[in-house]
């Protein structure tokens, strides 16, 4: 019976629009209804609303909202209105954002962008938006801010290009330690050392995303002591509160049950350890100069011998073996040494590597002269790759510099196209012209 009155209204609705067009159209009246489209995916509003939409995203990832938050609502300004961010309380306990219609606005505004990030955090925590000045330079909303500008980004990679300055570090073995990400906040107008604050904080960020730390609802308490103790230690209020969940996560890994400034260390050796397995790996390998350092590291070792310790080297494997103590451990850790150096490397180098732990592998059941023999061929092989890896780097850093990218190429390709097709002349002979060089400025150098 309910679905059969629902129908009915439905008629008589449609009648009377009907009836109505009727009269208009007997009435002799015309109307027309002006309708304006736009391209949402270009819409400078349209990603103006879905920055926003992303900043609330993060923020709810980051910090779930205690059960007494404030609702942020994110609205853009009135086109006649001033395009500025601000934020204010209503009734209800309902946090009003107001945000630049035009995202181009927004965009290069990091001072503002990182005021929304703290808003929005303290929302969640259900704290009030007038202590945003107290944790906007602070790792976790420089972070979250610039993820929210990546995913933003119409030209986003995520290989090198996406961290360039972390990866860039990395790949020589040069890091920050977790204190000094965490406890040393840059602002704004320190300039490029900024640009490299903000790329290690998103890394902590997706860190501490990767290890499910978020749902624990730690950064909800880190803010909540540094607005009760602004001079607080960063790197001691994340050791405090997100700490045992790391060492928690990483049994075998880091070490258990530790305070103070050992647990310090155990939680740097495993930001370290994070930054190292995401910025460098076979597509993205470390520098040559950094390979040859860690295989250097890697087959040094120190053997204990009639109560004296000494360094050896592999051939020494073959030639003290009855001498040392615990050989069979030590071996193992040369090789588990290796094996991580591999993670390191790029594909060419695969195999070398790979020759060498074979060849030291044979060291346990045979240490005649023929192992030793095939050993150091192993390892001279490996050196002579290396060798033709940086030949070949050297060579297209010079390729590089004397030729044109083939982006370049083809802008001024389009350019040559234009000229000829303005003078109404088939523009083959200008483009061979440019790629033979002949043009003004020349295509080669």
């Amino acid at each position: 019976m309910r679905h059969f009155s629902e129908i009915f209204l439905i008629i008589l609705f449609l009648m009377a629009l009907s009836g109505s067009l009727s009269a208009q159209l007997f009435q002799g009246e015309r109307r027309y209804l002006e309708l304006h489209y736009e391209d949402l995916s270009v819409s400078s509003w349209a990603q103006a609303s879905d920055f926003g939409e992303r900043m609330k995203r993060l923020a709810r990832q980051a910090l779930p909202p205690v059960r007494y938050a404030y609702t942020p609502i994110i609205t853009l300004a009135e086109k006649n209105a001033p395009q500025v961010f601000k934020a204010e309380l209503e009734k209800q306990r309902l946090l009003r954002i107001t945000i630049p219609q035009d995202y181009r606005r927004i965009e290069p505004d990091i001072r503002s962008i990182t005021n929304l990030m703290s808003w929005l955090l303290l929302a969640n925590a259900g704290l009030k938006p007038e202590h945003a000045d107290k944790i906007r330079d602070s790792w976790y909303v420089t972070g979250l801010a610039r993820k929210a500008l990546s995913e933003m980004s119409l030209i986003n990679s995520p290989f090198s290009d996406y961290y360039p300055a972390a990866y860039l570090f990395e790949s020589y073995g040069i890091s920050p330690t977790l204190r000094q990400v965490t406890s040393v906040p840059l602002r704004v107008n320190d300039s490029a050392p900024r640009l490299i604050y903000e790329e290690y904080s998103e890394l902590l960020i997706e860190f501490c995303s990767r290890n499910r730390l978020f749902r624990s609802g730690f950064l909800g308490e880190i803010i909540r002591k540094t607005l009760a103790s602004p001079e607080a230690d960063g790197c001691l209020l994340f050791a405090e509160t997100a700490g045992e969940q790391i060492l928690k996560r990483n049994p075998g890994i880091l070490r258990q049950n530790v305070k103070g400034a050992e647990r310090e260390r155990e939680l740097d050796k495993w930001f370290q350890r994070e930054l190292e397995r995401l910025l460098t790996w076979n597509l993205l390998p470390a520098s040559v100069q950094r390979i040859e350092t860690e295989y250097h590291k890697a087959v040094r070792f120190r053997y204990r011998h009639e109560g004296s310790t000494l360094t050896g080297t592999p051939p020494d494997f073959a030639s003290q073996w009855e001498k040392m103590d615990n050989p069979n451990e030590l071996l193992t850790a040369v090789m588990d040494k290796l094996l991580a150096l591999g993670q390191l490397i790029p594909p060419d180098l695969a195999i070398p590597l790979s020759e060498v732990r074979s060849s030291l592998s044979r060291f346990r059941t045979d240490r005649s002269e023929e192992s030793l023999q095939q050993f150091r061929q192993a390892e001279a092989s490996f050196f002579t790759e290396l060798e033709r890896h940086i030949a070949i780097e050297h060579f297209l850093n010079a390729t590089e510099k004397r030729m044109l990218p083939p982006a370049t190429r083809y802008f001024i390709t389009f350019q040559v196209l234009r000229q000829w097709e303005a003078r109404g002349a088939s523009p083959v002979s200008g483009i061979n012209a440019l790629l033979n060089g002949e043009t003004t400025g020349g295509a080669r150098q």
